[in-house]
């Protein structure tokens, strides 16, 4: 490492920065670890003069040359590894991922590479294409999780798919969990139709007593009584995927904050599908987040007031309060204050001020 030190000085434009080892663990080290030889070539191929230097741990010409191509096959992995890694990625980006990296993987015109590419296309569909029979090997656009989740994503809906009759597939199931869904809040009566609409009376037919009614009736009824839940279900579908997809960087649970009225029936289904996260890095910013709160000088802080400071720094965004400035709503939304400006709702410094008399009083 002496060496290569000495030669990085030498070297005018090449930064004094120490090389990456890769870890097994995480795969992603392979990627910085040839950008960093890249980076770092004319300095590295200056110390590999140096007589200490053992003969076996040094790169062939043709080495060299590969290295760059194999950045390239690299990179959509890591670029997708770093989406996940998004403050709003979820599981609904899955889908979308893997086609950007099989989009990516076949642009890819590089001499010398192909039967590396191609031998990872193989393995991307053995995995996530449903080729591998084994259980832990599923195709994902007709995993009823992840599919169902792209669908209520307003970011993606069908165009995250890359089978368009699998997604096709995956609105008939969309309608049937949200007829289930729909029947269920009916019968507990969280949904509330019109009294003189015939669909209303078709429900109360089930629910009442078929004293003086024939079987006839009741199924007439019931069936009646079905295909209303699956037209409101379809309608609703019909208005939201006419609707226009938001901006990727935009929050999906944001949108549906805002048209819980407009879809109530699959604002539902898409805060039970859209929780989950990508994976585990949102657990892991939490830790961050409480480290840089409960520091030294504030040792002695409660833990109820930690964990308030902690609801306070991931939720405030949730209000409009991440930058001091409140996300535009759907254009079909009014807000009761919608004759105000944007920074006057929520960017004067009465709202500063508000915001930080309620976090001192945590402290």
């Amino acid at each position: 490492m002496g060496v290569l030190r000495g030669r990085q000085a030498d070297c005018n434009g090449v930064p004094g920065c120490t090389l990456f080892l890769c870890e097994k663990t995480r795969w992603s080290s392979y990627y910085a670890m040839l950008v960093r030889l890249i980076q770092q070539k004319r300095a590295i191929r200056c110390a590999e003069d140096d007589i200490n230097i053992n003969i076996e741990y040094q790169l062939t010409p043709n080495g060299w040359m590969l290295i760059p191509k194999i950045i390239c096959l690299l990179k959509p992995f890591t670029g997708a590894t770093l989406d996940a890694e998004h403050e709003y990625a979820c599981i609904s980006d899955t889908i979308l991922f893997i086609k950007k990296i099989f989009y990516e993987l076949n642009a890819i015109d590089e001499f010398g590479i192909n039967t590396m590419k191609n031998e990872m296309i193989v393995q991307l569909k053995r995995y996530f294409r449903g080729i591998d029979p084994r259980v832990h090997f599923i195709d994902v656009e007709t995993s009823e999780v992840h599919a169902l989740a792209t669908l209520l994503d307003p970011r993606y809906k069908t165009s995250g798919f890359m089978d368009k009759a699998k997604a096709e597939e995956a609105k008939g199931k969309l309608v049937s969990v949200a007829s289930n869904i729909f029947e269920r809040s009916l019968a507990e009566g969280s949904f509330q139709i019109n009294a003189d609409s015939p669909a209303k009376s078709c429900w109360d037919a089930i629910l009442s007593d078929s004293d003086g009614q024939s079987d006839s009736v009741n199924n007439n009824a019931i069936c009646d009584a079905e295909d209303m839940i699956r037209n409101e279900v379809k309608h609703e579908m019909l208005h939201y995927f006419a609707d226009m997809k938001i901006h990727r960087e935009l929050d999906p649970l944001w949108y549906w904050c805002m048209n819980l009225n407009l879809y109530p029936i699959l604002s539902i289904l898409a805060f039970q599908y859209l929780s989950p996260p990508f994976g585990s890095v949102p657990s892991e910013r939490e830790f961050k987040m409480a480290g840089k709160i409960s520091q030294g000088d504030r040792i002695r802080l409660l833990p109820a007031n930690i964990e308030k400071l902690l609801f306070l720094m991931y939720n405030l965004r949730a209000i409009g309060f991440g930058s001091f400035k409140l996300q535009q709503p759907h254009p079909q939304v009014v807000l009761p204050n919608h004759n105000l400006e944007v920074e006057e709702i929520c960017g004067d410094e009465a709202s500063h001020k508000h915001i930080r008399i309620f976090v001192s009083t945590s402290s």
